[in-house]
């Protein structure tokens, strides 16, 4: 995962971890006019629960709607690894050791008591009765108070304060906040972590967020101005379609086609194998009633994250043995986890292709970021660019979708890689996971596993 990586516009809730710095002098914090610069984001996570601080080092435990990932980041946010530790724990409490870490909550409301250590490696399962008996090996700092307070446009308010109840500190949000927890990292830097929201009406899908901050009494937003944006923004006020055909035309012109042949990784090889195979046959334009093409831009965004899961074993039933299938069956067990930084796949479509990094999303996102709340607004941003990329409103409330139809989120092999189970959203809120098999070299489509429209 691109540490700098901005949002991905189809998803509109946000967990939000943040690491604000902290003078050495309490009565001084923020001093600095630093504006918030560092991001991180997973877009597959739903909630970052816990955080662990060891010797300079960032953990967090996160969680999907069935898995418990274990998070590893230096001091400067830069992600070492992610890796899948255990089935979701529900209602967990956390204890710290020296090496290794405690987790106690529910597994299919069945509770355990899980010991790991800092690879995410299972050292034992421990009696829950054993838990409330662990000494931990670390010293809680309390020497600050953290609390939140939302209004009635549902935007936040941190107020950092000494347990004797000064305050020291606000900082005003443009997103709501909810279920903080903090830790110390240094005498100047305290990571923050909680759970955030553009829009407190939506429900769907969640995604992790690191950002740095230490501006006196900031406005902290989720999208900082950069010159590209302002360049968008001017365009947009003086109607010079110019400026965006430049801009645009530079941004398909930074990156190429990566060259698979010096792939190493065998997951890497059939990731791009899989994608050049089945990525054009996915595609399906949406026309009206008298054929021509609702949509027809220029260009073709494609997000350059990706992630892939290896499993020991794929099992999806037959259409004969089952023939409907729940979105909440499982159909594998993930062994491995990896992520795709800089996916830049060889797409044959009659689109200029754009490889959409954190930055070109970053611009986007700026330009619409305001105007959610005023749909009138954004589709009259939306229709600005719509000959040059397709961006689909949100389906209730939030944020829009840049990324071009359909956006692959996740690959699922087996060991063997040759199955696959592929989960993507088309036309911007409805996802499937489809269920593929390679034979003679070639990825056919088995059957539709599961889809929904939210």
């Amino acid at each position: 995962m691109n540490v700098l990586s901005l949002l991905n516009l189809r998803q509109v809730c946000l967990i939000v971890i943040s690491i604000f710095i902290l003078c050495n002098c309490s009565n001084n914090i923020f001093r600095s006019k630093q504006k918030p610069i560092i991001h991180f984001i997973d877009k597959e996570i739903n909630s970052f629960s816990h955080l662990i601080i060891q010797d300079s080092t960032i953990f967090s435990i996160g969680v999907d709607y069935k898995s418990t990932y274990l998070f590893k980041f230096d001091d400067k946010l830069n992600l070492k690894f992610k890796k899948r530790i255990h089935n979701r724990l529900y209602n967990s409490t956390i204890k710290i050791l020296e090496d290794s870490f405690v987790i106690k909550g529910k597994d299919n409301k069945i509770s355990k008591a899980v010991q790991f250590d800092f690879i995410g490696n299972t050292i034992d399962t421990l009696n829950t009765n054993y838990f409330d008996e662990i000494t931990e090996n670390i010293i809680h700092n309390n020497s600050f108070d953290l609390k939140i307070e939302t209004n009635e446009k549902k935007q936040s308010k941190l107020i950092l304060s000494v347990t004797s109840g000064k305050i020291l500190q606000t900082v005003d949000l443009d997103f709501s906040l909810i279920r903080i927890n903090f830790s110390q990292l240094s005498d100047q830097k305290l990571v923050i972590s909680g759970t955030g929201r553009i829009s407190p009406s939506w429900s769907g899908h969640s995604f992790g967020l690191i950002f740095l901050s230490d501006e006196p009494k900031s406005h902290l937003r989720l999208f900082q101005q950069n010159d590209k944006a302002k360049m968008m923004e001017l365009a947009y006020s003086q109607k010079d379609k110019l400026v965006i055909n430049k801009l645009f035309n530079e941004w398909h012109h930074l990156y190429k086609p990566k060259n698979t042949k010096i792939l190493l990784k065998e997951w890497e090889k059939e990731t791009y194998l899989i994608f050049k195979q089945i990525y054009p046959n996915l595609l399906k334009p949406r026309r009206k009633v008298d054929g021509s093409l609702i949509y027809n831009p220029e260009y073709h965004l494609i997000d350059v994250s990706l992630q892939i899961e290896i499993s020991d074993s794929i099992n999806v039933p037959t259409v004969k043995q089952k023939k409907r299938l729940s979105i909440y069956d499982s159909f594998y067990k993930p062994s491995k986890t990896e992520t795709i930084n800089d996916f830049r796949p060889f797409v044959s479509i009659d689109k200029k292709i754009i490889y959409c990094n954190s930055n070109i999303e970053e611009s986007l996102m700026i330009f619409l970021s305001h105007f959610y709340g005023n749909p009138d607004k954004l589709e009259d941003r939306i229709k600005f660019l719509e000959d040059k990329i397709t961006i689909i409103p949100a389906h209730w409330v939030g944020a829009p979708n840049i990324y071009s139809q359909p956006v692959i989120s996740k690959i699922i092999f087996n060991t063997e890689y040759n199955k696959a189970i592929l989960r993507y959203t088309n036309v911007g809120h409805s996802f499937s996971r489809v269920y593929y098999e390679k034979k003679n070299g070639k990825w056919d489509r088995i059957r539709v596993i599961a889809s929904m429209v939210s």
